[in-house]
């Protein structure tokens, strides 16, 4: 279980937020490590978890079902989850097709998400 989030999802904290970052390829075959490091994020409780594509080389549409779903689950839990786009065009585009690019739930850079949720914690009184 662990090696597969290690390889394709690592986890880590940032100043209490939770940043999943996506490192390689992710398809049906591993969405399952996605999924479970999505869902260690949400028992943060951070009120934001960041999901980072920046170092996806390939997904399909598995990792945009994955990430519906998440936001979804997140959301019934007043939390929120945002997305930092891919560097590979494509990839972009997948999410933008997937109606996953906005302004408040998508950022071109982890830094720039990072401050977002930092912001809205803050709004919320729990800095």
């Amino acid at each position: 279980m662990s090696t597969d989030i290690q390889r394709v999802a690592a986890l880590q904290l940032v100043d209490g937020i939770p940043i999943v970052g996506v490192v390689g390829e992710v398809d049906i075959a591993n969405r399952t490590a996605l999924e479970r490091a999505i869902h260690a994020a949400a028992e943060e409780d951070a009120g934001t978890v960041i999901v980072s594509l920046e170092q996806a080389t390939y997904f399909d549409s598995a990792i945009i079902h994955v990430i519906m779903r998440a936001r979804a689950r997140l959301r019934t839990n007043r939390q929120s989850l945002v997305v930092v786009t891919p560097s590979f065009p494509a990839g972009r585009r997948i999410l933008e097709i997937a109606g996953l690019l906005d302004s408040t739930t998508s950022f071109d850079s982890t830094d720039a998400a990072l401050s977002a949720a930092k912001a809205k914690r803050a709004d919320r009184g729990t800095a």
